[in-house]
């Protein structure tokens, strides 16, 4: 049974000859080893190359079975014996397997090894044999740039995740390709909805910029100008926000030089500089290096311009059977980029030159139709004369290992225009590269800091015990970052933000630190300079309102922890603005200056003095034993205040008035609502002819928060509708019909149910809460008379109305507002109750009123008559039609003869004034009789009926 070796060995008549010269030609021209195993007689060839890969000469190494098991390394034969056996046993017609093997220096080559299994017939013998004939391929090379490629990938990976900087990468049509984490976080977007849209049809650049921006990357992309200096331009981001950023911005191109995009590196200046967020993963730039290809060969014929290949190389280029394999259609496979440098190189450097063919270029996959990277290696044959006649190598796709390049330039662009120092230190802490940003920032260079400790550069401020922690959160978590004051080489002490990641293997260990700083000194000064600014008040140097109300806050908090007492005055200078207007600001600022300093020399030294604002000051007293220690501090401030000041000769007295607060009170209050008692305090103190102190009262300023509590209830309750009317008939007690009702509101509460008018009116008397509340009755009595009308009620409806509208000529232009809301209302069904007491404070002003009233149609009555001063110039001034008799009077009228008097007497004046009398508080017949006897016939009472909603009143007329 032949072998490969005998068929090489004995192909030497005019039939073989061919093809065991090109059988010779692929074994030489090949970098692979090639072998040939019979499984039935156990006989094997190894080729030359398959020898030399192991570094042995073709008569170093006896070729049989046992020789390929013997170099296998140790941990590979069992799996590889394995393997071997379940291929032979199974219907697998194509044989691949990794493992390593023993070279002749000792070290040991990763072998990638393919076969596929044949069977021979002999026709001499007419026997039939087994074989396994494949290649070995060194990966040596490969493995190398695959660690190479990895180790790239993990720095960027690191860089590109730990980098503050916004990073943005764009095609050369200016379509997204890269946003990193960075910029989805400052501009509000994703970068998966980014990329591939154009970055100039977004909604991120100012309308106003946009031309000359998008002008500018034309420009810089057709390299018509250079961007040495970066640009400042503001972006818009998702909500709306304009942001400042500067921008650098740096060409990205292939091997070959052309440009294939753009990468910009921008940072937000809004925030001084402030580089503190992490950058999201885009997307990984390096992956894995890609696992091995598949390898191809090819056959050129140059006299008949044919040429054929492996099925890989089928594959590879998505060719069909039937596709016409010619030079021109091989030609037509390359990417129309590539033609005619191809086209060029194949003629004159190869055929015509005599060169070995070695090119990368691009093709187009006849099927997918997609675009692939291959490197192509061949050799030329050459006929007996020196004249090329074929063609003979491998091709194979590098489109991975080409995609990863693209990705290690990006990456490579990152580290250079960083505005970032970067540090990559190995595990055992040395340097063993930097960035350009680096040497900007330390003042070393990169030559002067390799193989160095990064504590060359420490400062020397930071004690063991910090880096201690440091290292020590490092190792544990993988990553620190924090302040750091570092040296620079010119001895220059700065501070930085710096964030340390560690670099690690497949395995967890660590491989390499990398270090990002950014010197942040300018915004150290910045917010030292706006701390200042925002906690200082400018003329005097004394701590400002802000300050102040952190340090009352705490404090109180202290006060609270050790159950002591504290004080707050606040001063307010007496005569100030005279001197300001007859003398100018700016012997006042000094009259201020001068003032602040004698309140810090009388002050404690726990005593914190402040400067709120114009002429006031505050003073905390912290810890006191008694008022009258703090009371006794307080005078020595008004003491410091009378004492004569004299600028530019003008001697100038002056005074305080002091308000004092003190904490814990009866009641939670916070550090606001201290300062705002101790201010109302200081205007008491104003009142009573200041220069003088006054301490405010915490047990009024509960009622008040109380009274002011129920008058926000109240106000709640008259717009969210839950406030209602009941209605009290008044009736002509002699014939008993229904004169009129009085409309008597109630709070139907919904949590203490319906709750009377003496709950909750009282509170809002001398507020103007009741004026709204006046006119929600008017209106809902104006609105139930229409309803009452629709179903042919007319029954005059009477409200009773307060001092507050009562004083207010906008009751009138109200009046009007509602007989033009409701024109089918008569304005004498709805009568107005002025309280005789509402009346007194303005008489004038309230017989206007209550003239006008009556000239619209409205009736008036007096109500309560009898409890104010029941005066003869009060009936005569006011124009009315009815006087209702307080219910006080009526209700013992038949047990008490003062109040029967009384009854006599305001009945009277009522006739003498032709008015109508109404009894309130009628609650027996006996009363009805009695009052009929004195003139009296109308009367209102629980006698008569009790007040009811509407319905249920209509319910008691059928009745």
């Amino acid at each position: 049974m032949k072998t490969l070796n005998t068929i090489i060995s004995n192909a030497g008549d005019d039939e073989n000859s061919h093809l065991k010269e090109l059988l010779n030609f692929t074994l030489e021209g090949s970098q692979d080893g090639v072998w040939d195993w019979n499984v039935d007689t156990n006989e094997v060839y190894y080729s030359p190359r398959w020898k030399a890969i192991l570094g042995y000469q073709d008569d170093e190494l006896i070729a049989n079975d046992f020789t390929w098991e013997s170099l296998l390394h140790p941990d590979d034969i069992a799996a590889a014996k394995n393997y071997n056996q379940k291929f032979l046993q199974g219907n697998q017609s194509s044989y691949e397997a990794n493992f390593r093997m023993r070279h002749k220096d000792g070290h040991y080559v990763p072998i990638l090894s393919r076969a596929k299994k044949s069977v021979f017939h002999d026709p001499l013998t007419n026997k039939s044999s087994t074989h396994l004939i494949g290649i070995h391929i060194d990966l040596t090379k490969i493995i190398t740039i695959q660690e190479q490629l990895q180790q790239q990938t993990e720095l960027t990976n690191t860089y590109l995740n730990n980098t503050s900087a916004i990073m943005l990468a764009l095609d050369v049509n200016a379509n997204v390709t890269m946003l990193n984490k960075k910029g989805e976080e400052t501009l509000g977007v994703s970068a998966a909805s980014l990329i591939g849209q154009s970055w100039f049809e977004l909604s991120l650049m100012p309308p106003e910029i946009h031309k000359n921006i998008l002008n500018t990357f034309n420009d810089f992309i057709h390299q018509r100008i250079e961007l040495n200096e970066s640009i400042d331009h503001e972006l818009i981001t998702k909500n709306g926000e304009r942001r400042m950023f500067t921008w650098s911005n740096a060409l990205l191109k292939d091997k070959n030089g052309q440009v294939i995009g753009t990468l910009s590196s921008a940072i937000d200046i809004t925030e001084h500089y402030k580089l503190q967020e992490k950058l999201k993963k885009n997307e990984n730039l390096l992956k894995n290096a890609q696992k091995l290809a598949k390898i191809g060969h090819y056959t050129l014929d140059i006299l008949d311009e044919k040429w054929n290949c492996s099925e890989e190389v089928n594959v590879m280029f998505g060719l069909t059977p039937s596709y016409p394999k010619t030079i021109k259609s091989w030609l037509a496979i390359i990417h129309p980029d590539h033609q005619k440098m191809m086209k060029e190189y194949l003629y004159h450097e190869v055929i015509c030159e005599r060169q070995a063919f070695d090119k990368e270029f691009k093709i187009i996959n006849q099927l997918s139709k997609k675009s692939l990277w291959v490197h192509g290696i061949g050799t030329l044959k050459l006929d007996e004369q020196g004249n090329p006649i074929e063609l003979f190598g491998t091709i194979q796709n590098i489109s991975r290992i080409k995609r990863t390049e693209k990705r290690i330039t990006l990456a490579s662009k990152v580290y250079k225009n960083a505005h970032e120092g970067i540090i990559v230190t190995n595990s055992q802490g040395k340097i063993i590269d930097v960035n350009i940003a680096f040497s900007n920032i330390t003042g070393f260079s990169r030559k002067e800091v390799l193989g160095k400790n990064p504590n060359l550069l420490s400062s020397g401020i930071h004690q063991e015990e910090f880096y201690n922690n440091l290292w020590n959160t490092l190792l544990k978590n993988g990553s620190w970052e924090g302040e750091i004051w570092n040296k620079r080489k010119n001895g220059e002490i700065y501070p930085t933000f710096i964030r340390i990641s560690t670099i690690k293997n497949e395995n967890d260990e660590i491989l390499n630190f990398l270090a990002l700083f950014s010197d942040i000194t300018e915004q150290k000064n910045n917010e030292l300079k706006l701390k200042k600014m925002t906690h200082f008040d400018c003329l005097t140097g004394l701590p400002n309102r802000t300050m102040f109300t952190d340090i009352l806050t705490s404090a109180i908090s202290d006060v609270d922890a050790k159950k002591s007492t504290l004080s707050l005055a606040f001063l307010d200078l007496d005569g100030f603005k005279q001197i300001n207007d007859t003398l100018g600001h700016e012997i006042g600022d000094q009259v201020l200056k001068i003032i602040s300093t004698r309140y810090i020399q009388d002050a404690r030294d726990t005593d914190i003095v402040a400067r709120i604002g114009g002429d006031e000051f505050v003073i905390l007293l912290k810890e006191i034993d008694s008022i009258e220690e703090s009371i006794n501090i307080y005078e020595r401030f008004l003491e410091a205040t009378r004492k004569p000041i004299v600028i530019d000769g003008h001697k100038l007295q002056i005074s305080c008035s002091i308000g004092i607060s003190y904490y814990p009170q009866t009641l939670p209050v916070d550090s606001g609502q201290l300062i705002r008692q101790a201010d109302n305090a200081m205007y008491q103190a104003k009142i009573a002819g200041k220069d003088s102190y006054h301490i405010f009262d915490d047990v009024q300023d509960q009622i008040a928060r109380e009274l002011h509590q129920k008058i926000i209830a109240i106000n709640h309750a008259i717009t969210h509708d839950e406030l209602v009317l009941f209605y009290q008939p008044k009736v002509d007690m002699p014939s008993q019909n229904i004169i009129g009702v009085e409309a008597l509101i109630r709070w139907q509460h919904p949590e203490k149910g319906l709750l009377p008018p003496i709950e909750f009116l009282p509170a809002i008397e001398k507020n103007s809460t009741s004026i709204y509340l006046d006119k929600w009755v008017i209106e809902h009595a104006f609105f139930q008379a229409k309803q009452w009308i629709l179903k042919d009620i007319a029954i005059p409806i009477s409200v009773n109305i307060g001092a507050q509208i009562l004083q207010n000529f906008k009751l009138i232009e109200f009046l009007e507002k509602m007989i033009a809301k409701y024109p089918k209302v008569p304005t004498k069904l709805i009568e107005l109750e002025v309280l005789e007491t509402s009346a007194l404070e303005d008489m004038h002003h309230v017989s206007i009123i209550m003239q006008t009233c009556q000239d619209l149609g409205f009736k008036i009555s007096i109500d309560d008559f009898g409890t104010g001063y029941s005066s003869l110039e009060y009936l005569k001034s006011l124009s009315a039609s009815y006087l209702k008799i307080d219910q006080s009077f009526v209700r013992d009228m038949l047990i008490d003869n003062g109040d029967l008097a009384i009854l006599k007497a305001v009945i009277g004046l009522a006739q003498a004034f032709d008015m109508q009398t109404i009894a309130e508080g009628v609650e027996t017949e006996e009363h009805s009789k009695e009052l009929i006897k004195l003139g009296c016939n109308i009367g209102q009472g629980y006698g008569i009926a009790k007040p009811m909603p509407a319905q249920a009143l209509q319910e008691w007329l059928k009745h």
